[in-house]
């Protein structure tokens, strides 16, 4: 997802299917707790990120938090209008502007709390130091920023396409997940998944890493109603298009690093209520 026409092609077909894509109840609630702490019954100005609908609506929802004058960044005015749409999003102290995260400008403008769901995910390795600066460039001294990071599913090393397959394949067949989950969930891993498979030294993941595997199952499951053919072919329709999609891949350490001179980790929030929380934290930082 590296250009403006594909976050466009996205807002086409976008749905909100609920955690890991976008955030879970629990982390919502960590950041509430967070942002009550910092900005409650305060006047505050607070920018997001992107358009994610739950951050927005703790801005809506929350009585404490309905005064705080919200600005929203997001390139793509399709993947915001969708957003708003999905939503219900009707807050009159939301504010839009159409750019760039890593290179915003809004004058003298600062946030008390800048907060993001996944944005450094989405953006190329390298442009995670200027991402960085600009944050730091529009918080307040202290300011508080609030963000979910998808880190390296470490579990998954070594796993093939056809293992992680037939472990979703088993949850849809015992009833715990829906089949539209279990292909949510397979892409998630397999995006994960496909760090480990290449270079050691690589920064970026692509499902397309296991085109072998896909291959290999698609002949292997063609006519079949299995539960684990269910799923593959419903993959197929929800994700295929994305195949040949990259992104940043992003350890703990690395996250660690390039924060350092700009921002202090204080906490890291994890959530118990979906596969893959363990991984994606949410961490408060604070500006230096």
């Amino acid at each position: 997802m590296n250009s403006l026409s594909d976050w466009d092609r996205l807002a086409d077909y976008w749905e909100d299917f609920g955690p890991p894509e976008s955030p879970s109840s629990h982390d919502l609630e960590s950041y509430r707790q967070r942002l009550l702490r910092h900005c409650s019954n305060k006047k505050q100005k607070v920018c997001i990120l992107g358009s994610t609908i739950g951050l927005r609506r703790l801005f809506v929802d929350n009585p404490y938090l309905t005064d705080c004058q919200v600005h929203c960044i997001d390139w793509s005015s399709k993947i915001y209008d969708r957003m708003t749409n999905l939503g219900c999003i009707e807050n009159p102290q939301e504010h839009y502007h159409c750019a760039n995260w890593i290179s915003f400008d809004l004058g003298k403008e600062s946030f008390a709390a800048i907060v993001a769901d996944k944005s450094i995910n989405n953006l190329a390795f390298e442009n995670w130091p200027a991402l960085i600066d600009n944050l730091w460039n529009h918080l307040e001294p202290g300011g508080l920023l609030l963000h979910r990071v998808v880190f390296v599913n470490q579990k998954l090393r070594g796993m093939t396409f056809e293992e992680i397959l037939l472990q979703e394949a088993q949850c849809i067949q015992s009833g715990t997940i829906s089949l539209e989950d279990g292909a949510e969930r397979l892409w998630d891993k397999c995006l994960s998944g496909s760090y480990f498979i290449g270079t050691d030294d690589q920064q970026s993941m692509s499902v397309g890493n296991y085109r072998n595997g896909i291959h290999a199952c698609e002949e292997k499951l063609k006519g079949l109603h299995t539960p684990a053919a269910r799923l593959f072919f419903m993959f197929l329709v929800l994700y295929e298009q994305n195949f040949s999609d990259v992104w940043p891949a992003i350890t703990s350490d690395d996250f660690s690093r390039v924060l350092a001179s700009r921002f202090e980790i204080t906490h890291m929030l994890y959530s118990h209520d979906y596969e893959g929380a363990v991984f994606q934290p949410v961490i408060e930082c604070r500006r230096r």
